[in-house]
Parts: structure tokens; sequence; C-alpha cells
């Protein structure tokens, strides 16, 4: 971003859905983190799980970065259900999946 454009004003929540059979990429995450945060004041990285697989490298991540949220869910769902979970509980003006 150039020093002429400034950062958006709005409240930007990313959704991230993960079932088991998916794997979750720090350093995409990380890339992602840095994109949103060089354009946006105010943000959240919400990840919706409902498996274990994903515990620990989603609470590196939140030890280590400000905005990222995680959601586990009790139960096996659709990704439909899992992005609905993550949009009931989202605050952003801007909501990403």
């Amino acid at each position: 971003m150039n020093s002429s454009t400034s950062k958006i004003e709005s409240f930007i929540s990313v959704i991230i859905a993960l079932n088991s059979e998916d794997t979750l990429n720090t350093q995409k995450v990380l890339e992602l983190y840095d994109l949103i945060e060089a354009n946006f004041y105010d943000f959240e990285i919400i990840f919706i799980t409902h498996s274990d697989k994903f515990s620990q490298d989603i609470k590196r991540l939140t030890n280590n970065i400000i905005g990222i949220r995680h959601i586990s869910l009790r139960a096996e769902v659709s990704k439909n259900l899992m992005v609905a979970a993550g949009l009931e509980n989202s605050i952003g003006d801007i909501i990403l999946n």
C-alpha cells in the first residue's frame, strides 16, 4: 500500500471454515493477516472448526496475532453450517468467506 492510500475504516470479518479433510497453511494465514492489517483499521479472522485437528496451529496463531478468533463446534456439520456459525458470530461491516 502506498503512502497516499489510507486504510479503510469499515470493520472486516474473514471467516475460514475448516473441516477434518482440510489443511491449514499458517503461512497463508500470516499473509492474509498482513494484507488485511495493511488495508483496514479494524478486522477479525474467524476460524470455524469441528475437529481438534487444527487446535494447536490456531492456538499458536491466536497467541501471536491480535484479531484471530476460533470457534470450535461440538459436532461435524456441513461447510454451509460452519459458515453460518461464523456469520452469526462475526461483527464486521464487511464479511468475507
